[in-house]
């Protein structure tokens, strides 16, 4: 699998019938000119929880023995329960990926209220469907919320893909988060990595340059052969709905954490850090976290790369442990609505979390708390789809909040 310029080769994906050839193709050109100070109010985790967790381990202990499929480990919803795994589950299986079963042979569309959503709307491989409401032209495709201008040259059924998985996060993002907007996200396909460092300024290890309801993303091509579309497209979507509701009112940890969290980027983010380990620690502390996040490109591609990535897995571990070790996705509703709803965050903290908003990150702080594990790549590719002999289901625990 290969991961976001990260020099280790991995196995890559299996892609529905008739998609492989046209990719190989595109990728040959992409490839070749690529080249040329708050009051106290105790421990943020409810020690009952902590040893609800505890009991929960032995439950489960068979089960982290071998390694789960990312796909097959229990997914987000509004009710959890929360956390979702234990310690050890983690430990042995890594994080969720539920991004990339939209290639597997099995896979059918979704639907939402009965209408037909996300992979396998507009295309089907590179079958194009040509759905009722999709408003195509020439270097152009708009669909729902959504709309990519590119290269003439791109097949519509190379370009679908993104769209289909930004109305995806448009469904997740409202089911999970509560938020949605009426406007439209206007993107820009890069023609080939070259293009895109020149428009964005982005090395591509940041898929995307989002500027209010504007994006230039990645070759989209290039993000299907990475294993990143998926991941890219939610975190986009959800980092676009989170400005659109509320502003610039959140801190940057957050903003980015909890996209990546809806993402599920875990294990792509956890496996770029096996690598950065080999350089010096990977762990910062809240405040290098949010100037790394805010910060405009470095000079060099490779501290860019470094910093972006870390500061990126670090936030992931803070929206983490805030949902899975803190009243789950419902507090995280709360909150958001606070916000949206004109709470400052610092308010919004205080009233959900029972705390400010710098107590609140200082309690989450990966520098402090450590990585649920710190060598080694995940165990599982979450690209390849799982067997049923050799991926056991992690079953939901029962520890509650």
């Amino acid at each position: 699998m290969l991961q976001g310029g990260q020099e280790a080769e991995m196995n890559k994906p299996s892609l529905r019938a008739g998609t492989i050839l046209a990719l190989a193709a595109t990728l040959i050109l992409l490839v070749t000119a690529a080249c040329a100070s708050a009051p106290d109010s105790g421990p943020l985790t409810d020690p009952a929880v902590e040893a609800t967790a505890a009991e929960s381990t032995a439950a489960n202990a068979a089960a982290a023995k071998t390694p789960a499929h990312p796909a097959s480990m229990p997914d987000l919803t509004v009710d959890g329960p929360f956390p979702r795994f234990t310690p050890e589950e983690i430990v042995a299986s890594g994080y969720p990926d539920h991004m990339h079963a939209f290639y597997w042979k099995d896979w059918t569309p979704l639907a939402d209220d009965g209408v037909p959503y996300g992979p396998g709307v507009i295309c089907d491989g590179f079958k194009f469907l040509d759905p009722e409401g999709l408003d195509l032209a020439e270097g152009s495709m708009g669909w729902g919320r959504f709309r990519i201008d590119h290269d003439p040259g791109w097949d519509a059924c190379q370009i679908a893909p993104f769209l289909e998985l930004c109305d995806y996060a448009r469904v997740r993002v409202r089911d999970l988060l509560g938020l949605a907007t009426t406007d439209t996200l206007a993107m820009v396909c890069a023609d080939d990595l070259d293009s895109y460092l020149a428009d964005s300024g982005y090395g591509n290890w940041r898929l995307f340059k989002l500027d209010g309801d504007t994006a230039i993303i990645e070759p989209v091509p290039v993000l299907v052969a990475r294993t990143l579309v998926g991941h890219a497209a939610v975190d986009l979507v959800t980092r676009w709905t989170l400005r659109e509701n509320t502003g610039d009112s959140l801190p940057a940890w957050f903003e980015f954490g909890i996209a990546a969290y809806l993402a599920d980027y875990g294990v792509h983010l956890a496996n770029y850090m096996a690598f950065a380990r080999q350089q010096g620690p990977v762990l910062m502390d809240v405040a290098a976290i949010d100037d790394a996040l805010a910060a405009p490109p470095a000079d060099d591609p490779e501290t860019d790369r470094w910093n972006w990535r870390r500061a990126r897995y670090c936030s992931f571990l803070m929206a983490w442990r805030l949902v899975e070790d803190n009243g789950g996705i419902a507090a995280l509703r709360e909150l958001l609505a606070d916000v949206a709803g004109g709470r400052s965050f610092d308010s919004a903290c205080r009233r959900v979390y029972d705390r400010d908003a710098d107590r609140l990150a200082a309690d989450l702080d990966p520098a402090r708390l450590g990585e649920h594990f710190s060598e080694g790549y995940m165990p599982v590719n979450p690209a390849r789809q799982p067997q049923p002999a050799t991926a056991p289901e992690i079953e939901r625990n029962a520890v509650t909040r």
